[in-house]
């Protein structure tokens, strides 16, 4: 895993959200989006751009690779965790803006424009939206609990 390509990777999805449809994105949609990216970015290129491996866990695509940065671009000031409880569900949500700008300095001009059409295309879908269509695709569709779906080696 290319741990600057993973860091700056999540951050263009949290800051193009955010420029395009003036969105906070919390951990379940960043953890979709990148999913989705890898996943387009591997059909075409057979290759990832982070590297990252995401397996099928109790809800769908997750890496705790991605998790693990979360947390760290927090610890190190980048990001901010707006944390609250949902009043309707009672679960606790993350919504992340960037606190402190990072310069993009590790993905290439091809990574962050591919990066850059898979927020136009899924960016202003609802969470909702955004499972439905990950669940239905290939490798998750057919996939089994612990499952690598994607394998960023």
């Amino acid at each position: 895993m290319n741990v600057n390509k993973l860091k700056e990777a999540i951050l263009l999805i949290i800051k193009k959200s955010k420029e395009k449809f003036d969105k906070k994105l919390g951990r379940t949609e960043i953890m979709k989006l990148l999913y989705i990216v890898e996943l387009a970015y591997f059909k075409k290129y057979n290759k990832t751009i982070t590297g990252t491996t995401f397996k099928y866990y109790h809800y769908g695509p997750f890496s705790q690779d991605v998790l693990d940065m979360l947390d760290t671009l927090e610890k190190e000031g980048i990001l901010e965790d707006e944390f609250f409880q949902d009043p309707f569900s009672g679960y606790e949500k993350h919504n992340y803006i960037i606190k402190n700008e990072h310069k993009i300095k590790y993905l290439n001009k091809d990574e962050k424009k591919f990066i850059d059409k898979v927020i136009e295309k899924f960016g202003e879908m609802t969470l909702r939206e955004l499972l439905t269509f990950v669940y239905n695709i290939e490798p998750m569709k057919t996939a089994k609990k612990g499952d690598i779906l994607i394998d960023g080696k």
